[in-house]
């Protein structure tokens, strides 16, 4: 809508407190607005200018976003002003000495792409709670300290050219700080003041140097840093070496160069973390401090192409992802996939729920050997009675050669436990690019993994269950994936041999000794060092045979 007028029509409204106009074009600039004003909201005001004979000292709220702005000349002394929204103003170039605004809470400069500086006073007003740039790419100048108290979230993502981070004097309230592609080339050691930054996210193509004082922050909880280059460990404060990070925090630093010195060193400092990725990067050795971080629950190292060991791995881990770690040693890889480790019953009687399930993805060109029961194939069944038994299962797949031609690839699979022919369960096993090579997938499915109203209705009170597990594969290219070979292996502890079975117990088996009259009293459980496929059962003639 466009209004047509001479600029004077508030000329006699001497009293008037709120001013708002949205959506609107005017056919000229104001020449006057009244000083009583305590909202003005102006989007795409059309002055480069507030009229000269504008004193603004009682208004709190000026949103004046994608105007023709110029100067804040006139705002200087407003100090009753909170909110100041300049999104969009395309024509502003500095922000001035707002020393005066004492009593701001908002800053909102973001996409004010032709922003060049902002004044150091800007850092030292007590009441800011909101100070954002998102987006003002030619920002070079920032203030060189803040003094904030009150800062709750501060926006710098996208500030390409602005390189250095502020020092902080004081403690601020910043909970999140997010630098995406900005230009920042290290944080500050000051930055131990944001006592309450629970996420560090930092995404850029730049190296970045993070201070050792990141070990003092109370509250952090997960650092992310994803740029493409490098990430690095400031050592200009030896003494904070010997220091350990309290905090539970889950690290997830893909594709940052991060070499073994850095593993070694800063990482290991973080003992108490929860999940680690470190997808993508440099490093040859999984060290063994690895084993002491006891909360660790996540472990992923997928396409880490020079990782060649594995030196521990922590007891209670849950998922470990080591997809195309083509260097890996056949010892690592039998390190990961060991019984002692995914066969643990400790591991499977967990009440935990962040312990409920377990997925371990590695390069491997065979299902390992204490898989007792194996098919050809995607799918293995058995029978069960009274209670599920808890089980692992292993699952052996390759890409097909034609799918290998096409660089982009993509695949999914999955998994589908049925109970007496009827669905109970559905777990997604993979949905990524398609592998290189051979890997195996090794997860586990407990009772408590199956809804009880799924379990009662599919189940036979007191008679035998039949249970078959199907896998999957799904690719935009025909066939790319293959299920080689499917495993179970049942944890023994936790389970009665009488009521599981490899075998129909409702089909009638011959004795080996050829007397039809002859019961059989054992079976094959799946456990142990064979393929699994041949039954040895045993008769109760006295001769043993």
């Amino acid at each position: 809508m466009e209004i047509k007028w001479d600029g004077e029509a508030f000329k006699s409204m001497k009293n008037l407190k709120v001013l708002i106009f949205k959506d609107v074009k005017c056919s000229t600039s104001p020449k006057y607005l009244p000083n009583s004003l305590k909202v003005l909201k102006w989007q795409r005001y059309p002055s480069s200018f507030l009229p000269l004979d504008f004193h603004p000292k009682k208004l709190v709220v000026l949103d004046i976003g994608h105007s023709y702005l110029r100067s804040l000349e006139i705002i200087k002394t407003s100090n009753n002003l909170g909110i100041l929204n300049l999104r969009s103003c395309q024509h502003i170039t500095e922000i001035p000495d707002l020393s005066n605004l004492i009593n701001l809470k908002e800053l909102d400069l973001q996409h004010c792409k032709n922003l060049i500086a902002i004044h150091n006073s800007i850092g030292y007003l007590a009441k800011l709670e909101i100070l954002d740039v998102t987006s003002c790419v030619r920002l070079k100048t920032f203030p060189c300290e803040i003094k904030l108290p009150s800062l709750k979230e501060l926006g710098l993502n996208h500030c390409s050219r602005l390189k250095d981070f502020p020092e902080i004097l004081e403690e601020v309230k910043i909970k999140e700080l997010f630098l995406i592609e900005t230009g920042i080339e290290k944080l500050p050691w000051s930055i131990y003041y944001l006592t309450q930054l629970r996420d560090l996210w930092i995404r850029q193509h730049k190296v970045i140097e993070i201070p050792n004082s990141i070990f003092l922050l109370p509250e952090l909880e997960r650092i992310i840093v994803d740029n493409h280059g490098k990430v690095i460990s400031a050592q200009d404060q030896q003494s904070i070496w010997s220091m350990q990070c309290p905090n539970r925090v889950n690290f997830c630093l893909p594709r940052c160069n991060i070499s073994d010195e850095l593993l070694r060193s800063c990482l290991s400092r973080f003992t108490n973390m929860e999940r680690l990725n470190l997808t993508g990067n440099n490093f040859t050795v999984l060290p063994s401090w690895i084993k002491e971080c006891h909360f660790l629950r996540d472990i992923k190292l997928n396409e880490c192409k020079f990782l060649r060991k594995v030196e521990g791995i922590p007891p209670y881990v849950r998922l470990v992802g080591a997809i195309n770690c083509m260097s890996l040693s056949l010892e690592s890889k039998n390190l990961l996939l060991s019984e002692d480790l995914l066969g643990a019953p400790s591991r499977h009687s967990s009440t935990n729920f962040f312990l409920r399930e377990i997925y371990f993805c590695v390069p491997m060109a065979s299902i390992p050997n204490w898989f007792g029961h194996r098919r050809k194939g995607g799918s293995v069944s058995f029978w069960f009675r009274n209670h599920f038994p808890p089980l692992c299962l292993c699952v052996l797949f390759k890409a097909t050669d034609g799918s290998l031609e096409s660089n982009h690839s993509y695949s999914s699979m999955s998994a589908s436990v049925y109970i007496n022919g009827e669905e109970v369960y559905y777990r997604n096993l993979w949905d990524r690019s398609t592998p290189n090579v051979e890997h195996v997938i090794v997860y586990n499915i407990k009772e408590d993994h199956i809804p009880d109203y799924k379990m009662e209705r599919a189940c036979r009170e007191n008679k035998w269950n039949h249970v078959n597990i199907e896998v999957d594969a799904f690719s935009r290219v025909d066939k790319a994936l293959i299920i080689e070979e499917s495993g179970i292996y049942v944890i023994k502890q936790l389970s009665q041999k009488e009521d599981f079975r490899f075998t129909n117990p409702y089909e009638r088996s011959v004795s080996p000794c050829g007397d039809q009259n002859c019961e059989i009293i054992e079976i094959s459980y799946g456990a142990g060092g064979g393929d699994g496929d041949d039954v040895n059962p045993k008769c109760t003639n006295n001769d043993g045979n």
